[in-house]
């Protein structure tokens, strides 16, 4: 069965639970069945997923394929079991449904099955040899093998692909490429990254207790898991103690808490949250990407809360200390030595005349000649994330700004020679040098809030691919930022200095803003970037002469999805 055909399944198979599935819908998962005779042991498994979530004592093991059973069983007990679904039905009073309450305070009734949804619900062949072998049999045989687990028998699952920092509670020995098999583990600090073998990946962070139970299913007892599921592996699973996710082409994270509470946040598609500590209260809800649910273990409930962006670790990387929650990443951190997100330092930073790496640029400017610093020559830079930097000078027509030799084809004014303070620096944590940068009346260059400071004519240029290689999972899809001249000018009018900002991909621009002068405000800059972008430049260059000109990018951020 393809991708596809799994997560239409899935969707139909969720609506006949939920009593939504509407005649069209119905002839088309007749259709299923009818066309695909695989179709029989993915429902087969599916019912068995709920029998599972209405017995808590149930443990998911492997059965024999229904389609090993032949169809002249069905004929010796189909009849009973539609014989006791009718009972069923008959004993129930529709007339007199007792009301119930709903939070707001208004009332509903439960929706009973009526002849026909029974007829559907039972009408396929498959679903006879379902209903009646799953009823008669399934819990006697989980009973049985509950107990009596071969570990001769059990296979692979999955592969341990990240570490970082962890401990566990036992005195376990994980590696990285360590295979796993279905067992039960405790994160007492840390986090892991796991790869099922059908392809679905998940991060788990500590404290945790969890199991990889198959090559499609977990079980988390508590703790946060950030699941990544490629098309491939549609109807990946995740069990609590009271509830069961079953993913539908999502990326998606859980936390259970040790009372049982759990939060459910969907970021992109879609997927079905079962949950209830018995039947009679399991209640089924499809959630789609930017919503998420509350589950409360002391009232059995399931709400609406608040969508977190950043709650889950979506991504670790142990060679790089990285522990990604989904933020953007932070260039100006970049500039100071850091990740993106942190290790950055303050007022750290570049000499664009000659690529040196300065942890403090002010101290180092006087000890700079200006004869060792050269203008419109590209210099490489030896930090793993920026490529290299320069120094616009004079009238430029065509201008280096990358280590593979892409130009700036575009005639640009850099007015000015003083070049011994041409310094890019990074800001990051807190310091009012030269009375501060601000845009908009917001201060840059603190704590939470940095910014790139450029002095009159400098670039950057930063390589897109190295910072690829460490978010293998994460595409690179835009960069945000704020430019602008700071309102804060010592000893000058505001409208005497202007300056021109660009933003470069490959060379090529695709912002630019000319002229900016100091009451021109900050300048938002918001541009789409592609899969094969490689380097993306800052540029500011003057046209006009000044001494204290402070122009900046405030929070100069990749975004990444």
């Amino acid at each position: 069965m393809n991708p596809l055909d799994k997560h239409k399944l899935n969707e139909l198979l969720l609506l006949l639970i939920d009593g939504q599935l509407t005649d069209e819908q119905f002839v088309e998962l007749e259709k299923h069945f009818t066309d695909r005779p695989e179709t029989l042991d993915y429902y087969y498994e599916f019912i068995r997923v709920q029998m599972a979530l209405q017995n808590d004592d149930m443990v998911p093991i492997a059965m024999p394929s229904p389609s090993s059973i032949v169809l002249d069983q069905q004929s010796k007990i189909l009849p009973e079991i539609i014989e006791a679904d009718y009972e069923a039905i008959e004993k129930q009073n529709l007339a007199e449904i007792e009301p119930k309450q709903t939070k707001s305070g208004s009332t509903y009734h439960r929706a009973v099955p009526s002849y026909t949804s029974l007829f559907k619900a039972v009408g396929s062949i498959a679903a006879m040899v379902f209903v009646a072998l799953m009823l008669s049999s399934l819990q006697n045989y989980y009973a049985r093998q509950k107990h009596h687990i071969n570990t001769n028998q059990l296979q692979p699952v999955a592969t341990v692909t990240e570490l970082m920092d962890t401990q566990w509670a036992s005195d376990r020995q994980v590696a990285i490429g360590n295979i796993i098999y279905p067992d039960s583990m405790e994160l007492k600090q840390g986090y892991i990254g796991i790869e099922l073998k059908n392809g679905a990946k998940v991060t788990i962070e500590a404290p945790a207790k969890f199991s990889i139970d198959d090559s499609e299913t977990m079980t988390l007892l508590y703790g946060k898991v950030y699941a990544c599921v490629p098309k491939k592996a549609i109807g990946f699973t995740i069990d609590t103690n009271y509830s069961r996710v079953i993913d539908l082409g999502t990326e998606f994270g859980l936390e259970v808490m040790g009372n049982g509470d759990q939060n459910l946040h969907i970021y992109k598609g879609k997927a079905s949250l079962m949950a209830g500590k018995s039947l009679a209260n399991k209640t089924s809800n499809i959630i789609e990407a930017g919503q998420s649910r509350k589950y409360d273990a002391t009232t059995d409930r399931v709400s609406d809360i608040a969508f977190e962006k950043n709650k889950f670790v979506r991504h670790i990387s142990s060679a790089y200390k990285i522990v990604w929650r989904g933020q953007g990443l932070s260039l100006a951190d970049m500039v100071g030595g850091g990740d993106g997100m942190t290790g950055g330092k303050s007022k750290a930073g570049i000499l664009a005349g000659n690529g040196q790496i300065c942890l403090d640029v002010y101290k180092a400017i006087g000890q700079i000649r200006s004869e060792d610093l050269c203008g419109n020559q590209y210099n490489s830079v030896d930090m793993k994330y920026v490529d290299g930097v320069f120094v616009p000078q004079g009238q430029i027509e065509k201008l280096q700004v990358s280590s593979l030799g892409h130009t700036f084809n575009q005639a640009i004014e850099a007015n000015g020679t003083y070049i011994c303070k041409g310094i890019i620096n990074l800001c990051g944590t807190g310091s009012n040098l030269e009375g501060g940068w601000v845009l908009n009346g917001i201060e840059y260059g603190i704590e939470g809030n940095p910014a790139i400071i450029m002095h009159r004519n400098k670039g950057i240029t930063f390589d897109l691919d190295e910072i690829r290689q460490d978010y293998p999972d994460r595409k690179i899809v835009g960069f945000t930022s704020v430019c602008g001249l700071s309102e804060i000018i010592q000893n000058f009018p505001k409208d005497a200095i202007s300056a021109n900002f660009y933003v470069l991909v490959d060379g090529q621009v695709r912002f630019e803003y000319n002229h900016a002068i100091a009451t021109t405000g900050g300048i938002p800059i918001e541009i789409e970037l592609n899969p094969d972008d490689r380097f993306i430049t800052l540029i500011t260059a003057y046209d006009s002469i000044g001494m204290r000109n402070l122009s900046l990018f405030g929070n100069p951020t990749l975004q990444l999805d």
